[in-house]
């Protein structure tokens, strides 16, 4: 075993619920960056640190995805996807994964980390 596989395990097994949750998300922001490799919106060629993870969940639990850029995602802006999935009806959620949120080594940026433990104290 790597010492990466070694790291990305310790990982996904170790840290409070929003470390196990972050890194499930990079994982899938990864996986969608690689099989995409090209911006849905420019064309420009992706990269994990910078790309950005749309994913709308229907009621009936079918999901439909799409990344692209960080500037692309921030020229149309979080509120317009929000309403473009509302618009379209059946969404029971939309969810948003950020690369930017990501350091280097794949953990969570401290801001990134704040807004996370506010919006689950503010769930509780």
């Amino acid at each position: 075993m790597s010492i990466y596989s070694q790291s990305v395990l310790a990982s996904a097994f170790m840290g409070d619920a929003i470390d196990r949750k972050a890194e499930a998300e990079r994982m899938a922001l990864q996986h969608a960056v690689m099989r995409a490799v090209f911006c849905v919106r420019t064309g420009v060629l992706l990269d994990t640190s910078r790309a950005v993870l749309v994913t709308e969940i229907k009621t009936d639990m079918s999901t439909r995805s799409w990344i692209m850029t960080g500037e692309a995602f921030d020229a149309v802006g979080r509120d317009a996807v929000m309403a473009a999935a509302v618009k379209a009806g059946n969404v029971a959620r939309v969810e948003i994964i950020d690369g930017r949120d990501y350091t280097q080594a794949g953990k969570l940026r401290a801001t990134a980390r704040k807004a996370r433990e506010a919006a689950a104290t503010a769930t509780v």
